[in-house]
């Protein structure tokens, strides 16, 4: 499986921090194998996503869980980058 593939609530369950804005949230994972952090972001706003959500978005390898940027920092830069808009809605 890929970071990718980790689905929100495999993610949340294997976390070692979760950052929160009104924007989704970014979820930090530790690759075991090499002693680094990758960024799971899933934008859903002010809601929570759904268990079975794929990231919209992975960053990583990161050397340090502190160099995780905010979700709002992350659509930010996706959006300057010409990517399509990464916001979902579960109602």
């Amino acid at each position: 499986m890929t970071w990718d593939e980790i689905p929100y609530g495999e993610a949340c369950q294997r976390a070692v921090r979760i950052l929160t804005d009104g924007y989704g949230e970014a979820v930090v994972l530790r690759d075991g194998d090499h002693g680094s952090y990758w960024a799971l972001y899933y934008f859903f706003w002010a809601q929570a996503p759904p268990a079975t959500a794929l990231p919209h978005w992975t960053e990583g390898p990161l050397p340090d869980s502190a160099q995780v940027r905010s979700p709002y920092e992350v659509k930010s830069w996706l959006a300057e980058m010409g990517f399509e808009e990464y916001l979902n809605d579960v109602d």
